[in-house]
This record gives C-alpha cells, structure tokens and sequence, in this order.
C-alpha cells in the first residue's frame, strides 16, 4: 500500500498481533522501499502495517477498485 492524501480507498487488511521484536525481524527480510507505517482503519483507529515508497509502487497494478484488496492474478491491467 502506499499512503495518498486524495484518490484513497478501503482495502480489507488481516491484522496480526506481533511482539516488537518481531518488527525488527519483518524489516530485515522486506525488500527495499518497503517499511512500517501507520495505516488507517475505518473506525479511526490506526495500527502499523507495510507500506510502500511511492517510487517502489510507480507502473505497478492499481488495487484500490477490489473492496477485498484481491485481484485476479490472471488479470493484466495496467496501472488505471
């Protein structure tokens, strides 16, 4: 995900329970321009989560039109 200030959208997310540590260990193997971020939830809340720098994310799939943040990986929709 990459965060946008117009244009967003709900994508379901799983939440995980991970002990701090374990944050360490999950930067370590994300490739570069992936990191830990405060994501919104719909209820105001905010939990962290994996978000992408916007140069990372350029030409890639848009996901946001799937309400389930799913995408038939069959499908080959460029950028919309």
């Amino acid at each position: 995900m990459i965060r946008a200030s117009t244009g967003s959208a709900a994508i379901a997310v799983e939440i995980w329970s991970v002990p701090a540590g374990g944050l360490t260990s999950i930067l370590r193997h994300e490739p570069p321009g992936l990191c830990i971020g405060k994501v919104q939830l719909d209820d105001g809340s905010g939990v962290l989560g994996v978000l992408g720098e916007s140069i990372l994310c350029e030409d890639q799939r848009e996901i946001s039109r799937c309400a389930d943040g799913r995408m038939d990986t069959g499908a080959r929709d460029g950028p919309s």
